[in-house]
Formats: structure tokens, C-alpha cells, sequence
């Protein structure tokens, strides 16, 4: 292995001052650190990468003149190969392009925006999220974002909570189905806030994300995936049906969720922000279309030939779809009295004739069978 001397490497990099790059090779240098210095996820040093990063420099010894010189040398080398980027790119522009290309070249500063610790600290609140400390954790994340409504309302700005609304809408629906009803408190405690500002829910941005990603949902055939063929993507594939299985169980979830805020209280005390609720699109009605569309879909793929393999991959989300529901007592005699969607489950398994239909299918659904069953004998 060949050894190079610092003062090769430092003469070398000086050498560089006086070198010219091909001009397509510069813009596209150009264009790259543009692009680096723009991106938000590129320039987040996390919490726990700071620590880390923290320890590492602690292990170098403060007398250690070789590396402070190394590291000056790096240093001068970088932000003299920057300037070349610069002057490369002040002969091609106008002052005001100049200038703007002046603040993109500079080394974006550690301390992060607003925006950016707010999502370090939801990110870092809903993985910390338990039912030990759930409470105390909630109070804190709501806070935090009723400070940037209030902020992003003042300034008249809606992009910041635009970029948080999606973000916890994407992580709470995709995300750790252990943690599902957690999840569904944290975005009623949001929907209050609103309410308590007498927002509409029509405009409520968050909402309206989850909405969006129910209607995709509904088109199955672009949701449930399987392995068609040896080259496909079979950990890409599980990733998806898994990520949509844990939607499945975060929309039974909100609606047993509203089943019991309509409940009557012991205390006879409504929930203050009822009426808000009371129009939310996923109720009783639109919660047993579910159940029929997608028992359609089902029966549909099963008078198919050869696709008993794409068959029990849907029945993998039927599976779940009626044990979320199992598990409430309550949520299956409000169903079964508004649409007798089980009435479908024995109606398949009288007719086990489908081209596609195979003795998996029939038991999983034999056993949803007999625990609702038991569930109406009560």
C-alpha cells in the first residue's frame, strides 16, 4: 500500500488552486452541491447521530498537531474548491443569480430550523410513545404543534404544517400496529385542537390526508401486491402488504374510536367536540362498504383461474379486516345489525366451487366464521 506524506497531500490540494475543470464537469459539480445544500434530509444531523458524531471527536487527543493540521488542510482545500465553484458560476450569471448561488454554496449551519426540530422532536415522540408514558409524551407533542398552528396561522404560511401533517398521517397509518390506539388518541387530540379554534373539517389539512390515502386504499388492485414471477421484488412486495395491512387495522381502530365517543357516558357528558366527529367519513356506513367492496374483490379473484396464490394474499387482508373488528363485541352487532357483512363469510363458504378457492381460504374463514358466532350468543 502506497504511503503518501502530508506535505505531498497539502501541496497537492494546493496545486488544485491553479487547476481548471472541464466546463460541463463544473456545472454538473455545481449543480450537485446545489442541490446537497437544498435538501433538507441531507443537511438534519439526528439526535442520535450528533451523539455519535459528539463521541467520536472526544476520542482525538487535543495535542494531537498532525490531525489539526490534516484537518485545517482538509478544510482550506474544501472551501478553496468552492470558491472555483463559485467563480465558475458568478461569469455565468447575472448579480442576482450571483448572489443566491453565494448563499446555496455555503455550508449549511448544524442548528435547525423550526420546522426542522419540530420533526426531530414528533419523530422522536411518537417512537418514544408507550402506554407507560403516553400522558406525559402526548401533552408534549400536542403542544408543540398547537405552537407551530399558532405560528404558521399568525404568518399566514401553511406549508409548515402541511410538511408535519403529512408526516404524522404517514407515520401513525404505516406504522407499529402494536401501537395503533395510541396512534388514534394522538390525532383526536389534534383534531380538538382545531376544534377548539373552530376550524371546519373540511379544511383541516391533516384530515384531509387521511382521506386521500383511504380513497387509494380502496382501489385494492393497486394496493395488494404478489409475487407474479421469480424476478419480482418479494421483499418489496411484503413491505408494501404490510404497510397497507397496518392502514387496515389503523382505520378499524378510528372507527371503534368514534363508536365509543358516541357512546353514552357514565357521567353523562358528551365529548365537547361531538359535532366535529359526528362527520367524520369513516362511520358505520362507510366502514360496511368497505367490508362489501372488498368481499367483492375477493370473489372476484376467486372465480379466476390459476390465482389461488393472489387469492390467499387477499385473504391475508380480509383475515385482518374482520379480526379487528372481532375483537370489539360492540363494533360487530352495530355492523351485522346495519349490513350483515358476515352474512358474505358463510355465503363463500357454502360455495367453495371458485376455480381459485383453496382449503387455506376455507379455514381462515371457517374461524371467522365461528368466532362471530360465538360473539352473537353472548
Amino acid at each position: 500500500m502506497i504511503n503518501y506524506s502530508y506535505s505531498f497531500i497539502n501541496n497537492y490540494y494546493q496545486s488544485l488552486e491553479n487547476k481548471t475543470l472541464d466546463t460541463k464537469l463544473l456545472d454538473c459539480l455545481n449543480s450537485i452541491l446545489i442541490t446537497i445544500n437544498n435538501d433538507m434530509s441531507l443537511n438534519i444531523i439526528e439526535n442520535d447521530n450528533d451523539v455519535r458524531f459528539k463521541k467520536t471527536k472526544l476520542k482525538v487527543k487535543t495535542n494531537d498537531n498532525y490531525y489539526q493540521q490534516s484537518n485545517n488542510s482538509y478544510n482550506n482545500s474544501y472551501n478553496s474548491y468552492n470558491s472555483r465553484l463559485n467563480n465558475h458560476s458568478n461569469s455565468n450569471t447575472n448579480s442576482n443569480t450571483n448572489n443566491t448561488s453565494n448563499i446555496y454554496l455555503k455550508r449549511k449551519e448544524e442548528t435547525k430550523t423550526k420546522i426542522e426540530l419540530v420533526k426531530s422532536t414528533i419523530k422522536s415522540i411518537l417512537n418514544k410513545l408507550a402506554p407507560t408514558n403516553y400522558a406525559k409524551l402526548e401533552q408534549d407533542l400536542i403542544t408543540l404543534y398547537i405552537e407551530l398552528l399558532t405560528n404558521c396561522i399568525e404568518i399566514n404560511n401553511n406549508e409548515d404544517i402541511e410538511y408535519i401533517d403529512n408526516y404524522i398521517i404517514n407515520y401513525i397509518c404505516y406504522n407499529n400496529v402494536s401501537y395503533s390506539t395510541i396512534y388514534i388518541n394522538i390525532l383526536f387530540s389534534i383534531f380538538t385542537v382545531y376544534y377548539n379554534k373552530n376550524y371546519k373539517l373540511e379544511t383541516l389539512i391533516i384530515y384531509n390526508l387521511l382521506e386521500k390515502y383511504y380513497n387509494e386504499f380502496l382501489i385494492f388492485d393497486n394496493i395488494i401486491k404478489y409475487n407474479v414471477t421469480t424476478t419480482c421484488d418479494e421483499f418489496a412486495i411484503n413491505k408494501n402488504n404490510d404497510k397497507y395491512k397496518c392502514f387496515i387495522i389503523f382505520i378499524i381502530n378510528f372507527y371503534k374510536k368514534t363508536i365509543s365517543l358516541f357512546m353514552p357516558k357514565e357521567n353523562n357528558q358528551q365529548n365537547k367536540a361531538i359535532d366535529l366527529y359526528n362527520e367524520f367519513f369513516i362511520n358505520n356506513k362507510s366502514i360496511s362498504s368497505l367490508f362489501l367492496v372488498f368481499n367483492k374483490f375477493f370473489i372476484k379473484n376467486l372465480e379466476l383461474e390459476n390465482n389461488k396464490d393472489y387469492c390467499e394474499t387477499i385473504q391475508e387482508f380480509l383475515l385482518i379486516l374482520y379480526s379487528e373488528v372481532l375483537k370489539d363485541n360492540k363494533c360487530v352487532k352495530i355492523l351485522d345489525c346495519d349490513s350483515k357483512i358476515f352474512e358474505d363469510i358463510k355465503l363463500l363458504l357454502l360455495n367453495t366451487n371458485y376455480p381459485s378457492f383453496t382449503n387455506k381460504i376455507k379455514f381462515k374463514l371457517m374461524n371467522i366464521r365461528d368466532k362471530y358466532d360465538a360473539i352473537i350468543k353472548t
